[in-house]
């Protein structure tokens, strides 16, 4: 049974050699490696035509103008030959029996889709720091449910249901027209695994972390305004979806807009205070006095790492 993998690439001479070996060294080897190089200006293209050469596995989609994640993918689920279909960040890895953990999950649940936990580690360094997703930690398989992946897509936490890696079925997608959004470069997973869930597929996850995740530091911050975006996307699902989507999701949804704008609101108290720009602070702390509380916990937590 062929799998899939997409690999997107732009500028990542650094890594992505890494995580096409971890597609090629799978115990499962039925696979087709298909890495887009979206415009690099570094050694990005050179490097994945010198491993196509050795391993016709691997096919390289080269592009001579950015067009962003979502378009590489769609390009990429175009010309894919695999019963299954799943993604892999240039600079991520898998470890070498997550296609077959995977395979495994979907045989035994029929599924339309399966998806793993993910090993969090910093970038550089191949130690362990913790679990992505705490509603992938129960006996498997783990059923999931639109309400499911919408209470858990809500940024209590820096990892939620939007950072999935699943794999689909590509008849799945095909026959129901599934597609990244191509005008969006920021939350393009979490609109297209939105479109999924509400579909009622069966979904499964499991607890075994077979995908890593290496966040870089600059990975745990958005500016305020990038994060008002993706808080404005729960509108736009709600309006779209309709009554594919159940109360509880609605809910959830309502709830994650919320949580992110107060996020948003809270990195552009930062920012101000890093700029000095007190004018701004405190009109950012009168028109959203519950920031005020955000100041206080932010305090007490670097007195407590200080040990004060």
């Amino acid at each position: 049974m062929k799998v899939s993998v997409i690999i997107p690439c732009h500028n990542g001479e650094d890594f992505v050699a890494k995580a096409i070996h971890s597609v090629l060294n799978q115990t499962h080897t039925d696979v087709e490696c298909i890495v887009i190089d979206d415009a690099s200006r570094d050694r990005s293209r050179e490097i994945i035509l010198a491993i196509s050469e050795k391993d016709q596995r691997v096919v390289p989609i080269l592009l001579d103008r950015n067009a962003g994640p979502s378009a590489a993918r769609n390009k990429a689920i175009d010309i894919t030959t695999g019963e299954w279909i799943t993604l892999l960040d240039a600079d991520d890895l898998y470890k070498e029996d997550r296609l077959e953990v995977l395979l495994d999950l979907a045989r035994k649940t029929d599924a339309d889709a399966v998806v793993d936990n993910q090993s969090v580690r910093n970038f550089g360094d191949d130690r362990h720091v913790f679990d992505a997703f705490g509603f992938l930690k129960e006996s498997n398989p783990i059923p999931i449910s639109q309400e499911l992946f919408f209470r858990e897509t809500i940024p209590v936490a820096f990892m939620n249901s939007g950072y999935l890696k699943p794999m689909f079925r590509r008849d799945y997608l095909i026959r129901n027209k599934l597609r990244y959004q191509e005008d969006c470069r920021v939350g393009e997973d979490f609109l297209l695994y939105s479109d999924f869930v509400t579909l009622n597929p069966k979904f499964y996850g499991t607890s075994y972390a077979g995908y890593i995740y290496f966040r870089r530091p600059n990975s745990l911050t958005r500016s305020g305004s990038s994060l008002q975006n993706l808080a404005a996307m729960s509108d736009e699902l709600i309006a779209r979806l309709g009554t594919r989507l159940t109360p509880a999701s609605v809910k959830a949804l309502e709830t994650r807009k919320k949580v992110i704008i107060k996020h948003a609101r809270w990195k552009d108290f930062r920012q101000a205070l890093s700029a000095k720009d007190l004018k701004r602070a405190t009109g950012l702390l009168l028109g959203d006095p519950t920031l005020v509380f955000m100041v206080k916990n932010f305090v007490r937590r670097r007195l407590q790492e200080r040990g004060l």
